[in-house]
């Protein structure tokens, strides 16, 4: 007999592993996109630049939130393929587990 519990509690806790993986994938990005985040408003801003316009600030902390939105956004971006890579193996694994345990049980 097979225990659906067991196997369903193997893929969470696998699920839960892969889900640190990707907060501390997303964690290192974020920190490295920081690191160049004047590099990075350069290459975003590049096509702007040939127009001879400056960026004007109208509030105090809009730099910060600029370099944060930017890091960010570039974060989340780069780890994107990571975070699909982890939901489409769990969900292959599932739906296989899922599609052997009908099919051995008939």
């Amino acid at each position: 007999m097979i225990d659906y519990r067991t196997n369903l509690l193997i893929n969470l806790e696998e699920l839960k592993l892969k889900f640190f993986y990707f907060l501390f994938s997303l964690l290192i990005t974020f920190l490295v996109s920081f690191n160049y985040k004047e590099e990075l408003l350069f290459l975003v801003s590049l096509p702007f630049l040939n127009f001879n316009k400056f960026f004007i600030y109208t509030g105090l902390l809009d730099p910060i939130f600029i370099y944060l939105k930017l890091s960010i956004s570039f974060s989340f971006f780069l780890t994107f393929p990571i975070f699909v890579y982890f939901i489409s193996f769990f969900f292959f694994v599932v739906f296989l587990t899922i599609y052997v345990y009908i099919y051995l049980a008939i």
